[in-house]
């Protein structure tokens, strides 16, 4: 419920907390590291209900990627990931207990991870390469099937 102190409207810490679908101990945390700006009410703390729509659009702004999504789209584990994370071989956020990732960043990992874009030749040879393989494969399954 908002309240209405010298004409400026003012929510609730546990009010944010519901409408941004996060812990009150997290909104706590954000007050104190400042990235939440705040208002002491004796023992309490309001937020401007301006601030609290800059402050949901903010949040709500999908600029970081999961470590399981970013490690499926690598195509390796989560625990590798992580330990690589945890390990700071790889830049990651902590939010809570988790690690997330700068989007941008890791689009630049998932872009190296592919390696070079293959040339026409490149292509040709591999391609030649698998039909000579599966015709090898072939002849020896008949082979076994046969005997």
């Amino acid at each position: 419920m908002e309240q209405v102190i010298n004409k400026k409207k003012f929510i609730s810490i546990p009010e944010l907390a519901k409408k941004l679908g996060i812990s009150r101990i997290a909104v706590y945390k954000r007050v104190k590291e400042g990235k939440i700006h705040a208002v002491k009410i004796g023992r309490n703390f309001a937020i401007e209900s301006d601030q609290v729509v800059s402050t949901e659009e903010r949040f709500k702004q999908k600029d970081y990627i999961s470590l399981p999504k970013l490690a499926r789209q690598l195509g390796i584990s989560r625990i590798s990931l992580y330990k690589q994370a945890k390990e700071g071989q790889v830049k990651a956020i902590t939010v809570g207990r988790n690690f997330v990732f700068n989007k941008e960043y890791a689009q630049g990992l998932v872009k190296q991870a592919q390696g070079p874009e293959l040339t026409t030749d490149e292509k040709l040879r591999m391609k030649t390469t698998i039909k000579k393989a599966i015709k090898h494969y072939t002849q020896l399954l008949e082979k076994l099937e046969k005997s």
